[in-house]
């Protein structure tokens, strides 16, 4: 008989990511255009990765018009209302940037602040 020890590497694959999160889903209402809603963030065991975020199509991205992504900041792409309308539905996607994507879909709610008499 003839032993032999043999050494086997595993080869680390990229992971998709596995969540989005969001530091904070409301905005006062009568805000500015491009007044931060808040900041994503991605889950994922690649701790190297760097993620690019977007508002994509699909289930729940009824609202994503009014909102733009710069970076990994959701900003307001309007100026909204809790008078008509209180909530946004979005669809955002993350790219690990590694052929790895996750989407979530955000509800993001308006403030009612108090309004000056007009």
């Amino acid at each position: 008989t003839y032993q032999k020890v043999f050494t086997i590497n595993i080869n680390d694959v990229n992971d998709e990511p596995t969540d989005i999160s969001i530091d904070s889903d409301n905005i006062d209402e009568n805000n500015a255009v491009d007044d931060i809603v808040g900041n994503l963030s991605t889950t994922d065991e690649d701790a190297g990765d760097t993620y690019t975020y977007s508002l994509v199509a699909g289930t729940g991205d009824t609202d994503n018009g009014s909102f733009t992504i710069s970076g990994n900041t959701l900003k307001a792409g309007e100026v909204f209302n809790y008078e008509s309308k209180s909530s946004y539905s979005i669809r955002v996607q993350t790219d690990d940037g590694n052929g790895g994507t996750y989407q979530k879909v955000f509800t993001i709610n308006i403030n009612d602040v108090n309004d000056e008499p007009t």
